[in-house]
């Protein structure tokens, strides 16, 4: 009788034990589940943020795709501004080239003698030159005299004599005799002044005709004055020759 009820009692014991195992165990499982559908959440709700953030990045990178298209399409219409500028510049260069004359110089053609002078003004450019005008002075020597001081002066009325040739426009690629004069009779000394204006400078100079029989001697052909700036080498023939250019009436 009394193994019986120790059998008894050690079974349930064991049925106990077991049954607290067993909750144990269940609870454990239960915890474990708990926690799995914990990270679970955890892992959704990093998954919808991470799904949100990638949404925005693209938002993001769309806009700045859309900055980046627009940037290209400013760029493109900056640089056919910048066309469209410079054509509109080399466009008023031209215009107001073809109005001043630019930087072209009406080059001088003069081919003196004692008994005459040839003068020709021509325009190797591809511009107009504008309100050309041209004067000269004739001054026989053969008429003057030197006082002691040194003076020269004369009271004939025919020692100098002036014309002006309002020449105006020439265009370009273009020459026009000036003058063609013939004197009265042959002079063994005679001095010439030219000057040449335009819309755009001056230039201004002098030659001298020596003569003595059946020879003629060209001297003192310089150029005196001109426009600051202008490059005139090439630009006056006497003669042939071209004549040495002062500075301010000095030569350098």
């Amino acid at each position: 009788m009394i193994p019986l009820i120790f059998i008894i009692i050690g079974s349930i014991v064991t049925v106990t034990a077991a049954f607290f195992d067993y909750r144990q165990k269940l609870n454990d499982k239960q915890e474990e589940l708990d926690n799995e559908i914990k990270r679970n959440l955890e892992y959704q709700n990093l998954l919808s943020k991470s799904n949100d953030i990638i949404q925005k990045s693209n938002k993001i990178i769309e806009s700045q795709q859309t900055v980046i298209d627009s940037s290209n399409k400013i760029i493109d219409l900056q640089n056919q501004l910048s066309e469209r500028n410079d054509k509109i510049q080399d466009l008023q260069s031209s215009t107001l080239n073809e109005i001043t004359g630019g930087k072209s110089i009406p080059k001088l053609f003069i081919l003196p003698t004692p008994i005459n002078i040839f003068i020709k003004v021509a325009n190797d450019t591809d511009v107009p030159i504008r309100n050309i005008s041209i004067q000269v002075t004739r001054i026989i020597d053969d008429y003057f005299t030197t006082d002691s001081a040194g003076v020269s002066n004369s009271n004939n009325t025919d020692a100098w004599k002036d014309w002006i040739f309002d020449v105006r426009d020439l265009s370009a690629q273009s020459e026009r005799i000036v003058f063609q004069h013939e004197n009265e009779k042959k002079y063994n000394d005679v001095s010439y002044i030219y000057k040449v204006s335009w819309l755009t400078g001056f230039y201004e100079g002098s030659f001298s005709i020596k003569s003595a029989q059946n020879s003629m001697r060209l001297s003192d052909s310089h150029i005196n004055h001109f426009t600051k700036g202008l490059d005139l080498k090439k630009t006056v023939y006497v003669g042939g020759v071209n004549p040495d250019i002062y500075i301010n009436g000095i030569k350098p």
